[in-house]
């Protein structure tokens, strides 16, 4: 299949995660998103709603969030925590609108569609990436958090309640800026136009 899409293709777009195989250059793939479809809030609760929805528990790391939200409760510290499973879109964006903060996949490299769509809807987002590695820009809000860090970077998110609003007030912004699927499909656009890529984001060795 890598054989025939560098053959034929005009242009190749991917993350790094998926084009380990990949020889020619490639442009970064931005997640679209439709943010007219995503209300912005943010709650601002001092006892926060904490949301996490998996697609597949393994992958997302969802023991490791389980387990560390349980060891907050044993703490005492006061939020509530929703596992959120088998929705419809409608549905889980009417709780993302509610919500303070969402984690999102703690293995991942890079910020996926429910971390943006948390983001563009007023949370603050724990998630992992690799910013350098897959061209995350630096303004990105998302909290950075591993399966050694998930606990004490959610315990700031619940207790720091400045800290939680002034990031999640960025998110939007972000999303906005880099994932809105109208400037996403006017990036893939210019670049299948001659000379309209003068340097490749991606470029296998």
């Amino acid at each position: 299949i890598v054989k025939a899409v560098e053959k034929y293709s005009d242009l190749i777009i991917a993350q790094p995660a998926s084009a380990q195989l990949l020889s020619r250059p490639y442009m970064r793939f931005n997640i679209p998103i439709e943010l007219d479809k995503l209300s912005n809030n943010i709650p601002g609760r001092i006892i926060p709603l904490i949301l996490h929805a998996p697609t597949h528990l393994g992958y997302k790391g969802t023991s490791h969030i389980l387990q560390a939200v349980q060891e907050l409760k044993d703490e005492g510290l006061k939020f509530e925590f929703k596992l959120i499973e088998n929705l419809s879109h409608s549905e889980m964006y009417k709780l993302l609108a509610d919500a303070d903060i969402v984690i999102d996949q703690i293995f991942s490299q890079t910020v996926a569609t429910l971390a943006l769509e948390s983001m563009a809807s007023g949370c603050l987002v724990l998630a992992r990436y690799l910013p350098e590695r897959v061209r995350i820009s630096n303004d990105c809000p998302v909290v950075n958090v591993n399966i050694f860090t998930i606990k004490e970077k959610l315990r700031k998110a619940i207790l720091d309640r400045e800290w939680r609003i002034q990031l999640a007030s960025q998110g939007r912004n972000f999303v906005q800026k880099n994932h809105d699927y109208r400037l996403v499909s006017e990036q893939i656009l210019n670049w299948l136009q001659p000379g309209g890529i003068m340097e490749y984001d991606f470029t296998p060795t």
